[in-house]
């Protein structure tokens, strides 16, 4: 400030000078200068003035902002300094606090060494122990083996000697010493072998057992045989001399030796009892007194060593679970729950925590493709990882095999949370749904089947198994039935009549394979019958067949080929108001034997569901175009199907009113494809309108093939021999009028339609 005031001074001075100078010249003859010198010292003392104040100014300003900055940096100053004290002396007492604990663990692993010296000299002895007390029970085991085998030795001498002595002194039973040295020697081997059995026993416990059992059942055997050589003697002696002495003495003598013999019986197998009770109550003492000193001594040691142990225990429990917390606090934070986007992340997790690096869970977000993931980087100390590390070699691929995804994820910053985004792919943006709009335009609807189908005659009709070929089969007989009002007749051949997939509510002409060739026998007959008649206006009769897909199969070696029958009624039905309807499981009309697709074009195909598709590849009768076409729309519709079985909860296989469809060929023209109407979508006896009797519809308007019995029968049709309506076609007499015959299905009678009315 100083300096400021010197140059004041100093202008000041100069502009005095100046002004001095003009005063001085007013009064020389440089007079005109005079007002020009004062001015200019004048300007000059004023414009030294402002430029000087302003600089002043300025420089005050500055070394205002210099000082505060100062007191900034002194107090900034003074935090560090005693921030560095406080960390200081944190540091000395996590010092301290790691020394103390270094101390400690050294205090506990010399314990632990001095307690696992304990434990092995304790499991030392306790080992020399379980030896002692293993010889003991092996000394014991081998004193009742001893035991055993001089109680076998004892019976056999004992046995031997008393046959040997009877023998002698009672020659004449020696049938009876036969059979009892017979039985005597079985058993010897047995008991033999059970002695061998016994002895090879290394449990000591066993061994005494079955020593102790073997001992009783010997005593009771030898007790036994005593007795059944006693009985004979006694026997023989009360035969021999009942004649010879008196009743009554000899009654007595009978009665005392019995006495004797029982009584000294009784005191045999008493002294074995007694025996026996004495050497199981010695070894039960001996056995107790192991057992009991055993338990003791190892309860003593155990008890001891357990103390100690548990304290070991839990002391290295207690520094297992500062470890495991220490490890944890160093671990990457995961995502929770069980669920997918938690289980890809914790596996992203894993593979970089393996490679050094720490990724802390965030949180997901799901979105219409997958779900985004997001981690914080920060943890991992003063290293920086950017999504560039992270996105390193063929990490995005690593990246991709783990999460499943469909794209190669790759990390990504946001910048706004600085945190790493890893976006997984795992579906294609959802399709848009076709609507029904769309659909209807692609098919024919319900509401139009029945018009569609009214003027079909012949058709085959396929669909897997459980694909509603049969419900549809009766929905389309109906319909053209209805079509005629009501006006014809239905038969209908069911090979699978009565199994759990029968759906026929229908009368039936046959149930069986047999019965189909015999009604497709019947069609081509009528046939050839109405051709032969020349004569319009037949009774319009349409024939069912269902499972005719095996009855091919069934027969194609017999002498006729029913696919011949098959082609003949395909060719030449619509001639006579005759139609038939074939029902099978094959699209594919190679896979039967001896048929082929053309074989069919005579008929109009119906290929519901799956099998549409399966046609659609083997055919051959339309252009590539066309098939392309039609394959896009069953996409289209099988998709649409499938969409609305889903949301209204139906299922195709069961619910009558579920989304169903099928692909019409028709005769001529391009295939177009048709939604089904509902199973039972029309009632069978609200449509006809003749009379139906036992699967048969008997109307006053038959061709003149049929005879005059009948036409005009009222009756049902039953066996005249055992009066049952269980029946089958069975062909038509060779008259110039054919009689209708059948066979009874019990009885197996053959009977015509001309012997009901007899």
């Amino acid at each position: 400030m100083s300096d400021f005031k010197d140059l004041k001074n100093r202008v000041i001075i100069s502009s005095l000078g100046t002004a001095s100078l003009g005063v001085f010249l007013w009064f020389t003859p440089a007079k005109p200068l005079t007002n020009w010198i004062i001015a200019a010292s004048i300007g000059g003392l004023v414009s030294a003035e402002l430029i000087t104040h302003k600089a002043e100014k300025c420089c005050k300003r500055k070394i205002l902002n210099l000082e505060n900055e100062a007191d900034n940096l002194k107090i900034n100053l003074k935090a560090e300094r005693d921030l560095n004290l406080c960390q200081q002396a944190e540091l000395t007492n996590k010092e301290s606090l790691l020394a103390n604990s270094a101390l400690a663990y050294k205090i506990l692993s010399q314990g632990k060494e001095k307690l696992e010296v304990s434990l092995a000299t304790l499991a030392k002895e306790l080992e020399n122990y379980r030896l002692q007390i293993k010889s003991l029970q092996v000394a014991n085991g081998e004193t009742a083996t001893e035991i055993m085998q001089d109680s076998f030795q004892e019976f056999q001498s004992g046995l031997n000697a008393l046959i040997s002595s009877l023998n002698r002194r009672y020659p004449n039973l020696n049938k009876d010493w036969s059979a009892l040295s017979n039985q005597f020697d079985v058993i010897i081997k047995l008991f033999a072998a059970k002695v061998s059995t016994i002895i090879s026993q290394t449990n000591a416990k066993d061994l005494i057992e079955m020593s102790l059992a073997m001992q009783h059942e010997i005593i009771s055997t030898g007790s036994m045989l005593k007795v059944k050589a006693y009985k004979s003697v006694i026997t023989y002696l009360t035969r021999e001399f009942d004649e010879v002495v008196f009743k009554n003495e000899h009654e007595e003598i009978i009665q005392e030796l019995n006495a004797s013999w029982q009584a000294k019986n009784q005191e045999i197998v008493r002294t074995y009892q007694n025996n026996f009770e004495a050497i199981k109550q010695e070894f039960n003492l001996v056995a107790e007194t192991v057992i009991t000193g055993y338990q003791e001594d190892f309860k003593s040691i155990v008890d001891e060593g357990m103390s100690q142990a548990e304290q070991i225990e839990e002391l290295q429990k207690h520094i297992l679970g500062l470890q495991k917390k220490l490890e944890q606090s160093s671990k990457p934070h995961r995502f929770p729950a069980a669920v997918e986007q938690s289980r890809v992340g914790n596996a992203i997790i894993d593979y970089y925590y393996r490679a050094g690096i720490t990724l802390d869970a965030i949180d997901w977000d799901d979105n219409e493709t997958g779900y985004k993931l997001m981690f914080h980087v920060g943890r991992n100390g003063s290293r920086f990882i950017s999504v560039d590390i992270l996105n390193t070699n063929d990490a995005p691929q690593k990246l991709k095999e783990v999460s499943g995804a469909i794209n190669t994820p790759e990390f990504k910053l946001n910048t706004r949370g600085g945190h790493a985004v890893l976006d997984i792919q795992t579906r294609h943006p959802k399709k848009k749904d076709v609507s029904r709009e769309e659909i209807d335009a692609l098919w024919i609807g319900a509401k139009k089947f029945e018009s569609y189908v009214r003027r079909w005659e012949r058709v085959r009709i396929t669909a897997g198994s459980t694909g509603g070929k049969s419900p549809t089969a009766k929905n389309l007989a109906l319909a053209i039935i209805k079509s005629r009002q009501g006006k014809g007749e239905i038969r209908l051949y069911d090979p699978q009549h009565g199994s759990k997939k029968d759906f026929w509510d229908m009368p039936k002409a046959g149930t069986s394979h047999e019965d189909n060739v015999e009604g497709m026998k019947e069609l081509c007959q009528l046939l050839d019958d109405r051709t032969k008649a020349k004569k319009g206006n037949n009774q319009f009769i349409l024939y069912i067949f269902d499972e005719i897909d095996s009855t091919i199969a069934k027969y194609r070696s017999d002498g006729y080929a029913v696919k011949d029958l098959v082609v003949y009624s395909l060719s030449q039905g619509s001639h006579q108001d005759l139609g038939v309807i074939y029902i099978g499981q094959a699209a594919d009309a190679n896979t039967i034997p001896g048929m082929s697709h053309s074989q069919w074009n005579n008929a109009v195909q119906l290929h519901i569901g799956s099998n549409a598709g399966i046609w659609l590849d083997k055919a051959t009768t339309i252009t590539t175009e066309d098939k392309n076409r039609l394959r896009e729309k069953y996409r289209k519709i099988q998709e649409f199907c499938d969409r609305m079985n889903e949301e209204l909860g139906l299922d195709v296989y069961t619910d009558a009113a579920a989304y169903r469809f099928a692909l019409a060929v028709p005769l001529t023209g391009i295939p177009q494809f048709i939604q089904l109407p509902a199973f039972d979508s029309y009632d069978y006896h609200e449509v006809m309108s003749t009379n139906t009797y036992n699967g048969l519809n008997i109307n006053i308007n038959q061709s003149p093939s049929l005879t005059t019995t009948e036409q005009v029968l009222s009756t049902k049709i039953q066996c005249p021999e055992c009066g049952s309506e269980n029946f089958k076609l069975n062909g038509k007499t060779q008259s110039r009028q054919p009689i209708q015959k059948y066979q009874c299905k019990d009885c197996k009678h053959n009977y015509k339609a001309s012997d009901l009315i007899n």
